[in-house]
């Protein structure tokens, strides 16, 4: 077996990077640089991946065609590794003075391994090692803070629907390998499109099965259960990295198992997707609704969002709008990253100064902490869809991806999937406008707050890359064309 080393480069640096932070943190105790290290690591990793795209390198396969090296797995590595960096700024106030904190950063960057493996995946084992790696260092995460019950309990949760999640998605791909004598992706396409018709139902269970696993780890409906308790246990940054790293891995292997190898299944998980898509839109968005804790708020927020991207896999299950179902998915992944790690950011902020987690908490905040709280209502209106801001762009690729699989596949009742995105991001508005009405309308008492140079720095670039790729967003939109061209 030939292996590329240039392929894996950046899995290389990541590895050499977690290890350097465990070797740092046992040889020396100094706790101060162990996130400054882990984010000069993560910023050298980012710009190494930018150039490989910019030199157009990166391309091919390797460890015999189970890591795919393509300009998709380029731009979402580049995402998960930007990502983190930012929940690293997030966390240095939060993390770096308790103890353990090289254990958190090496198992951070262990969960980044995971997402990035995941995201360039041919192969279905690689994709169930990839999925397991970032799960069980994500499990640890979630209950980081030993002493907090709601950790505790976050973290077990946790373990226990990723356990399950897990079986699913082993038991469809042990069938996919049975029936098509392969576990690499391009191998099963082939197989399946010459299948006996008799295998056709069990080819479908098999596909139905991964499915399910694999909806787990972007909470779609219904297997969306641990993601508000995870969210509200888990210290904020751990929260912060599981709602944009495992929405990028999620989605990368979904698009690569259901468009790469079971395209001839098109027209079957093409029902399920809208079903998913319907539910979590329609659920995330009003259990929204009564939520009076902000991380729990952005949980179920989290489950709306995973099923306005599943629009973009209805789209993609027709030729003539796979490439636009396909890049809204990825422009929108971007976006989403910038506006709810900003967000993620603010409520750092607020939950370390003063321990609450409250939306009537924020009362006040306006005057208290202007700079932040314009963060926050920039992040807030950008997660609504709301122009002038990323959000706005997009809910509408997503949209009018669906419109014209409706029109290309001459299926006028999609049109009325679109309908129900928009109506859900109009019921989403009310739940994200909660935080800046308690903000700058309601009344409170207080001294102002004190802002922190790397959660502000956070909040800023957030906020900043919301409005800058709503003015700008054609450059995004090419790159994501460029990246999905091949599928």
């Amino acid at each position: 077996m030939t292996i590329d080393p240039s392929l894996l480069l950046p899995e290389i640096l990541v590895t050499a990077l977690a290890l350097t932070v465990l070797a740092w943190d046992w040889l020396t105790h100094d706790k101060r640089l162990l996130g400054r290290i882990a984010l000069f690591g993560l910023v050298l990793v980012s710009g190494a991946i930018g150039g490989q795209l910019l030199a157009g390198g990166g391309v091919g396969t390797t460890l015999a065609g189970m890591f795919v090296g393509d300009r998709l797995g380029l731009i979402l590595r580049l995402a998960i590794t930007g990502s983190a960096a930012l929940v690293v700024a997030l966390s240095l106030d939060i993390v770096s003075s308790r103890p353990h904190a090289g254990e958190f950063y090496a198992l951070l960057l262990m969960a980044v391994l995971g997402a990035m493996f995941a995201v360039s995946a041919g192969d279905l084992v690689q994709v169930f090692l990839s999925i397991e790696l970032l799960s069980l260092s994500s499990y640890a995460l979630a209950g980081w803070f030993k002493t907090d019950r709601r950790a505790s309990e976050a973290a077990l949760k946790y373990l226990l629907f990723g356990g399950t999640s897990s079986g699913f998605f082993l038991f469809g791909a042990a069938l996919l390998y049975g029936i098509t004598g392969s576990t690499n992706l391009m191998d099963i396409a082939r197989a399946l499109a010459h299948l006996d018709p008799r295998m056709g139902p069990m080819a479908l269970l098999a596909g139905l099965l991964a499915l399910a696993g694999l909806a787990y780890k972007v909470a779609a409906v219904p297997f969306h259960g641990w993601c508000p308790d995870v969210y509200e246990g888990a210290p904020v940054p751990v929260a912060a990295f599981l709602s944009v790293g495992s929405k990028i891995a999620g989605f990368a292997v979904l698009i690569r198992l259901l468009t790469g190898a079971l395209p001839y299944l098109a027209g079957d998980w093409l029902v399920v997707v809208t079903i998913l898509s319907i539910a979590s839109m329609s659920f995330g968005n009003l259990a929204a609704l009564g939520q009076t804790n902000v991380k729990r708020m952005l949980g179920y927020s989290s489950i709306a969002q995973a099923g306005y991207l599943l629009l973009g896999l209805v789209a993609a299950a027709n030729l003539g709008t796979k490439g636009l179902g396909l890049a809204a998915i990825v422009f929108y992944l971007i976006g989403y990253a910038f506006m709810n790690l900003g967000a993620f950011a603010v409520v750092a902020l607020y939950a370390h100064l003063t321990g609450k987690e409250e939306i009537r908490d924020y009362a006040g905040l306006g005057r208290r902490n202007p700079v932040m709280a314009l963060f926050m209502l920039v992040c807030m209106v950008s997660l609504a869809g709301l122009p002038p801001l990323v959000g706005f762009w997009g809910k509408f690729y997503l949209f009018s991806a669906v419109v014209q699989y409706a029109l290309a596949t001459a299926q006028p009742a999609y049109i009325w999937l679109a309908v129900v995105g928009v109506l859900n991001s109009v019921v989403s508005m009310y739940y994200y406008m909660k935080i800046p009405k308690a903000m700058y309308l309601d009344k409170a008492d207080g001294a102002p707050l004190a802002t922190s140079g790397a959660l502000a720095a956070v909040a800023f670039v957030g906020a900043v890359a919301a409005l800058a790729l709503f003015v700008f967003p054609q450059p995004v939109w090419d790159l994501a064309m460029s990246a999905v061209r091949g599928f």
